[in-house]
């Protein structure tokens, strides 16, 4: 469901209702009304949400082919980890027969299974990783487009930083911090 999603998208991310909320420019009882499906995002939002947290749409949406595809990043994991379908189900308390029917994409593992088997087997569901060489580009141009917009502002008297944007750069802030390494090894190349 589109609630659980949200939840599992934005703890995966480390985020509070609150992050996200000023995120989006919203009250964090308008968040949480989504997770709690009490309120349904518009397409907008929902698109707004799926780039926050770095996932497909589909996956927020439950779209049948993030499944088949989830499914076929299990099976090729376990393989090229040498796990067996057996010891796999048995390390996440599933039986084999249901450990098949979800790499077939059949079955649709509850988000408790999702975690185990991303645990256990070493990667995010949530978003594919991209390359250092995309990651790096990616945050580049955010940089530059954030210090474009943010001087365009300062010059015209429209914004003050320190009173304007401070939710904004708590949030900015969260989302760089687990990035930090990255980022400060970026930095030292830019030197």
């Amino acid at each position: 469901m589109l609630q659980e999603r949200l939840k599992l998208a934005r703890k995966n991310k480390g985020y509070t209702q609150d992050d996200v909320a000023n995120f989006l420019n919203v009250k964090r009882q308008t968040y949480s009304a989504y997770e709690r499906g009490v309120s349904i995002p518009d397409a907008m939002t929902l698109n707004k949400l799926s780039n926050f947290f770095e996932v497909k749409v589909g996956f927020l949406l439950e779209d049948e082919t993030d499944i088949q595809d989830f499914a076929e990043k299990i099976k090729s994991r376990r393989k090229e980890l040498d796990y067996s379908q057996e010891q796999l189900a048995r390390d996440i308390g599933i039986s084999q027969p249901f450990m098949a029917e979800i790499e077939s994409g059949k079955k649709k593992p509850s988000l408790e299974i999702i975690n185990k088997l991303c645990n256990i087997l070493g990667f995010e569901f949530l978003s594919e990783s991209p390359s250092i060489d995309t990651k790096k580009e990616h945050l580049i141009q955010r940089e530059k487009d954030a210090l474009e917009a943010l001087d365009k502002l300062a010059d015209i008297g429209l914004v003050n930083l320190k009173e304007d944007l401070a939710p904004q750069i708590d949030t900015l802030i969260k989302f760089l911090e687990p990035n930090k390494e990255f980022i400060l090894a970026l930095k030292e190349k830019m030197k």
